[in-house]
């Protein structure tokens, strides 16, 4: 779906992750149809995607802070509620302002629900399929590498 006027990275099948997404119908016309917005600077409204489901999910991204209780509960929350329509292969978009924290930590997630991975074996993926991702803030990456693998989901 990248290069249809989206800066998107697939990091699981119907995942992907991006920075700031365009407004318009952009989205829509590339194939999306969740986007999930994740940078709390950047919050317009679902009206300004139309065609595409729209997840509010406002965390905060300083490294020197590192993932807050809040933040954290956040993710899991958006994670929970983007889980079913990745599964059932709903192209679904989760951005943050430079595609590279937020949207991984949720995305990481999300994947850890569905497969079971290992929270390194997440972080791998994700830096394979987006090689800045989980780059600056330690904290989100460390919340992900925590993550024990699961045999039963």
């Amino acid at each position: 779906m990248a290069g249809r006027g989206v800066e998107a990275y697939e990091v699981y099948p119907s995942l992907f992750i991006g920075p700031k997404p365009p407004t318009g119908t952009t989205l829509a016309k590339a194939g999306f149809r969740v986007l999930a917005l994740c940078a709390h600077e950047n919050q317009p409204g679902p009206e300004d995607f139309p065609g595409v489901a729209v997840l509010q999910c406002p965390m905060d991204d300083n490294p020197f802070v590192g993932l807050s209780k809040q933040d954290a509960e956040t993710a899991v929350v958006a994670a929970k509620a983007l889980a079913r329509g990745v599964r059932d292969g709903r192209p679904t978009l989760v951005t943050c302002q430079a595609g590279i924290d937020r949207s991984a930590l949720v995305a990481g997630m999300i994947m850890w629900l569905l497969t079971g991975w290992s929270g390194d074996r997440i972080v791998a993926t994700l830096r394979d399929r987006r090689p800045m991702a989980l780059s600056l803030n330690a904290g989100m990456r460390k919340a992900l590498q925590a993550l024990p693998a699961r045999t039963r989901r």
